[in-house]
């Protein structure tokens, strides 16, 4: 038996909790627009998406997707390129980006001698925020003025990708 679920809007400054809203059964993630007006919450057990009106915490439409839906991060993206949040099966990559998570530097390492690769950073929301061109095997970034939070990497050479995938900058 599934139950219906009421998940909370919270003020995260005094960690009250301020009000319930009712969605679907089984919410498996939430995705806020860029703007912040609509947050949609995926409910597995009811193979639906709510749309919620954040001024008003009532939900405005519930769209019938797919069998169990489900989400991680931010499925809502404003930015029409291939970055964004990468693929889960993806290929071996001959990048690594390290320490991950990082609060400093970010170092870039190829496995192979791929010069003048492109290197091309967005935020969860897809935004970008630091493009590159890569010379060489190692290559570092300040990133000490980088707010927290999870950023995705994609390294495009003349052979195509060549790398790409997800890390977080902590404090």
């Amino acid at each position: 038996m599934l139950f219906r679920s009421f998940p909370s809007v919270i003020d995260c400054t005094t960690n009250v909790v301020l009000d319930s809203i009712n969605v679907g059964y089984a919410p498996m993630g939430v995705s806020l627009t860029p703007d912040g007006n609509k947050l949609f919450v995926a409910n597995s057990g009811s193979n639906t998406v709510n749309v919620i009106n954040t001024s008003t915490n009532t939900v405005t439409d519930t769209i019938t997707v797919g069998v169990g839906p489900g989400a991680f991060g931010n499925f809502i993206s404003t930015y029409t390129s291939n970055v964004g949040i990468p693929e889960l099966n993806t290929k071996q990559d001959v990048i690594t980006i390290y320490p991950n998570p990082a609060n400093t530097i970010l170092n870039i390492h190829s496995q192979l001698s791929i010069l003048n690769s492109q290197l091309l950073i967005t935020d969860i929301l897809g935004n970008e925020v630091y493009k590159e061109t890569l010379n060489g095997m190692d290559n570092s970034i300040d990133i000490s003025h980088w707010s927290v939070g999870v950023y995705f990497y994609q390294v495009n050479s003349d052979k195509g990708i060549v790398g790409k995938g997800k890390f977080a900058v902590i404090k």
